[in-house]
């Protein structure tokens, strides 16, 4: 039996990006996107290292599990100033953590978590190079 579904939050009125971090770490290299590029893709090998394993913690239900893997990840998303995917991710963290969380309600935030990190990653991308552009 499935457990029961909880309240259904808006992460939209979040901003998806935290540009004055974004900004701090591209200055910490006077301007060049070394650190940045850096982060994103130290980022994206944790992101698919570690992806398959928190689907299946939530599809099974191991909690706990998802639970380590969230809390993790969602200061993995803030260091690269993904606001939004780090909130996504700690608001799965939270009801991992809550025995009478639905399945469906964490495969649906991780399936917005999935999407919300691709449109994170491309949108940083392109902060980078319009600074980079804009450096030239």
């Amino acid at each position: 039996m499935d457990r029961l579904p909880t309240k259904k939050i808006h992460f939209k009125s979040v901003a998806r990006l935290n540009y004055e971090h974004l900004e701090d770490l591209i200055s910490i290299d006077d301007g060049d996107s070394q650190v940045i590029n850096d982060l994103i893709h130290i980022f994206e090998k944790i992101y698919h290292e570690k992806w398959l394993q928190i689907k299946m913690s939530a599809r099974k239900m191991h909690l706990n599990a998802l639970a380590r893997e969230m809390h993790s990840f969602k200061v993995s998303c803030h260091n690269v100033g993904a606001l939004r995917a780090s909130v996504i991710a700690k608001e799965i963290h939270r009801l991992s953590c809550q025995a009478d969380t639905s399945t469906e309600t964490l495969n649906q935030l991780i399936t917005d978590l999935e999407i919300e990190i691709a449109e994170a990653l491309a949108e940083i991308r392109d902060f980078i190079n319009q600074g980079s552009s804009n450096a030239a």
